[in-house]
């Protein structure tokens, strides 16, 4: 076997489970996907750090692997971004989704609104969280949302036991707290530390 034909070989072993169609794989490329017309920022990260360098672009996820447009297979270790913890894909999940999106796709919770299924979540969080005396749920959109809100309630906890000069918060080294401005301004990380402060 020639050297071509042994890479190839080589090629169609290392990208078998990849299970695009082949209307998917033209379907992303008919949309010009390039570094060129990449225009969002990365949280975190400087804006120029993807000018002339392409993304590592996720196209499809199923069970606990994502792949991406050229086709490579990957464990997907960060569960999206600790989000997708139960796999990706999953009916049942997509089943829970598509029925809420028939009643009410969204609505917000603030200033005395409410939805059943809020009511519904907050109690059963607090039944499975009992050994921890948890009382309230505060939704947020994710981990740097709850860290947020954890400080303003610290915050606020202080001031309503008349000590309002209470505003230290201690973290510990290297540890990560989020990308808000809370959580970066009280992030182990020094590089977070020093963009936040």
């Amino acid at each position: 076997m020639d050297t071509s034909k042994k890479q190839k070989k080589r090629e169609w072993l290392r990208y078998r489970d990849f299970v695009l169609s082949p209307h998917d794989v033209i379907k992303i490329k008919s949309l010009g996907y390039n570094h060129t017309n990449y225009r969002f920022w990365q949280p975190m990260a400087h804006p120029n750090d993807w000018a002339e360098r392409e993304p590592l672009r996720i196209v499809k996820g199923d069970g606990l692997y994502i792949w991406d447009d050229k086709g490579r297979k990957m464990l997907d270790g960060f569960a999206g971004l600790w989000c997708v913890n139960v796999g990706h894909n999953r009916p049942e999940v997509k089943a829970a989704i598509a029925k809420q999106m028939d009643e009410l796709a969204y609505y917000q919770l603030f200033d005395g609104f409410s939805h059943p299924m809020a009511e519904a979540l907050s109690n059963r969080l607090i039944q499975m969280t009992q050994q921890e005396d948890m009382r309230r749920v505060l939704y947020g959109m994710g981990g740097s949302d709850g860290v947020e809100s954890a400080l303003k309630v610290a915050r606020q906890y202080w001031i309503l036991q008349g000590k309002p000069q209470r505003t230290r918060f201690i973290s510990l080294k290297n540890a990560y707290h989020g990308v808000h401005m809370g959580g970066t301004s009280v992030s182990g990380l020094p590089i977070y530390r020093l963009i936040a402060n």
